[in-house]
């Protein structure tokens, strides 16, 4: 059976990971079309809460556990949402997010080993909340300065009048 997205919208949920030095985690998605670093997040799926999601979508895409290997820092109350390009394959036009805010408290060799076992990425690295942005798609960008500005890992640009 084909699945239904409710006003054309997948939720999911989207990890802000950030390792003892205050780096953030961000993978390059396979098979993207495009070059673009990229923040884990997932899917709910049907029946599951949010946190579930975030359990299940962090063994997916990180190959480690969240219940062990991460320390939950915050949640973001607003969901975020934007629209996918054209060029997307989704059998949705847009994406909402609710966002969680964690740490790594795992070794770094798990990571390694979890995300070369992945389907999800084909290479990872921590960088900086700025050059995350910098660096992920373009319809991705506002929704990760949002994030960032949130979790007051940056500080929000605001228009000069």
């Amino acid at each position: 059976m084909k699945k239904r997205y409710l006003y054309n919208t997948r939720r999911g949920v989207g990890l802000v990971l950030k390792n003892k030095d205050g780096l953030i985690f961000i993978g390059m998605r396979k098979g993207f079309p495009i070059p673009a670093w990229q923040l884990p997040q997932g899917g709910i799926e049907k029946g599951e809460k949010p946190k579930e999601t975030l359990v299940r979508e962090v063994k997916e895409e990180i190959g480690v556990d969240f219940n062990t290997q991460c320390r939950l820092i915050d949640e973001m109350p607003i969901i975020t949402s934007y629209t996918l390009p054209s060029f997307s394959k989704a059998p949705f036009k847009r994406q909402s997010h609710k966002w969680f805010f964690a740490e790594y408290i795992g070794k770094e060799e798990d990571l390694n080993r979890g995300v070369n076992e992945s389907t999800e990425f084909n290479e990872w690295q921590w960088a900086t909340p700025d050059y995350a942005i910098k660096n992920a798609i373009d319809f991705k960008q506002a929704v990760y300065e949002e994030v960032f500005a949130y979790f007051n890992l940056i500080h929000p640009t605001v228009p000069q009048e």
